[in-house]
């Protein structure tokens, strides 16, 4: 397992590249700069997260990737680092090597359903060659004019030895010393000026509509109608209503329709994790590590996290409450503001014999890593 890395304490800190390959949040390179969703996003995404393992298993926190050591097509989820070093949990590597049993008895019953973002790969690749393209020349740009002003400044007379070699060094190596031209405008322009490649985000409601995509929208309805994951799925479909009406302040019908979608998509990632994994899987919840190149995790984790990520935030994020609730917390109750919201019913045991989901444990760990 890796050593947690301490996130940045700055909210929009963007995901860089580690001298080892992998990301860290830190630096300044607009290709990879992403900001960290609102609150009310990544407390949901905290309740999700625990929603899925009570219903389906140690086997899904087996398949979250440590997002320590995320690839570059997953800086979006960067701000997600310390909580992913949270679920490298022994205990639940040690519980997902039972569940893989489990699943191996039917899963080759379910259809594996393939997405719209499988097709659109070839124009992701070329949109996302043209953008690092770009951002290299809009930096060699950056560096041409930084050089000038250098140069100009160098050619002033009365500079002293002191002033003239600090100048050269700034002059040679700004990433060392510092920038004249700001580099990340001149990224930002180059980026801007390309056309619109397609979404990246792997898993969207139109995957699962059967207008859209009848593979996915199979894939899910098969799953329902199973006798043992029925179950699991409609319990999953509560929880996340009840979160979603506490957390966005939903009507109880759209909070039942988003749970129904969001369950539906964990569903599909983790059907296409389970059938890529294989022995791959088995051998990484055997030794209780990761395996060597993560396929397997980063896919589930990117598919999953993303898309989630993506659906909560296109719902309309709840205003605050007037200054005026907030103090009179009886006149709040009195307009609605702290109508109590039905919990979720109790999740299907675990796939396997361990400690009943609530028990504190690894999700006590982990709350509050998504707060405010």
């Amino acid at each position: 397992m890796s050593t947690p890395t301490r996130p940045s304490s700055d909210p929009t800190a963007i995901a860089v590249r580690r001298p080892d390959g992998t990301l860290a949040p830190g630096s300044s390179d607009a290709l990879l700069a992403t900001d960290a969703p609102q609150p009310v996003v990544r407390r949901s995404m905290s309740t999700m997260l625990q929603v899925s393992v009570q219903a389906w298993g140690d086997v899904v926190s087996a398949l979250l990737i440590d997002m320590g050591h995320i690839s570059e097509g997953m800086s979006r989820l960067g701000w997600m680092s310390s909580t992913m070093d949270l679920l490298a949990s022994e205990q639940a590597y040690r519980a997902a090597q039972q569940q893989l049993a489990w699943w191996d008895g039917f899963l080759q019953q379910l259809p594996l359903p393939t997405l719209l973002f499988d097709h659109a790969q070839p124009q992701i690749r070329q949109a996302r060659a043209e953008r690092i393209r770009a951002t290299i020349l809009a930096r060699d740009r950056a560096l041409q004019d930084h050089q000038v002003l250098v140069a100009a400044e160098l050619n002033r007379r009365g500079l002293g030895p002191v002033e003239r070699s600090r100048l050269r060094r700034i002059h040679e190596d700004p990433d060392a010393t510092e920038w004249w031209s700001d580099p990340d405008d001149y990224v930002r322009d180059a980026i801007d000026r390309l056309p619109q490649g397609p979404s990246t985000v792997p898993i969207v409601a139109a995957d699962i509509d059967a207008a859209r995509n009848f593979s996915g929208f199979n894939a899910v309805q098969s799953m329902r109608e199973h006798p043992e994951l029925g179950p699991r799925a409609a319990s999953m479909d509560t929880a996340l209503a009840a979160a979603l009406r506490k957390e966005f302040r939903l009507s109880k019908k759209d909070a039942a329709i988003h749970a129904h979608v969001l369950t539906d998509i964990f569903w599909v990632a983790l059907r296409r994790a389970l059938e890529t994994g294989g022995v791959q899987l088995a051998t990484a919840v055997h030794f209780v590590v990761p395996t060597r190149d993560n396929e397997v995790q980063e896919q589930f984790t990117r598919e999953l996290l993303e898309s989630w990520l993506h659906h909560l935030e296109t719902l309309p994020v709840p205003k605050q409450r007037g200054a005026l609730t907030a103090k009179v917390p009886l006149l709040g109750k009195l307009v609605g503001g702290d109508k109590a919201l039905p919990g979720p019913v109790e999740a299907p045991k675990q796939i396997t014999a361990g400690p009943e989901p609530g028990k504190k444990g690894l999700w006590s760990k982990v709350k509050g890593v998504f707060g405010d």
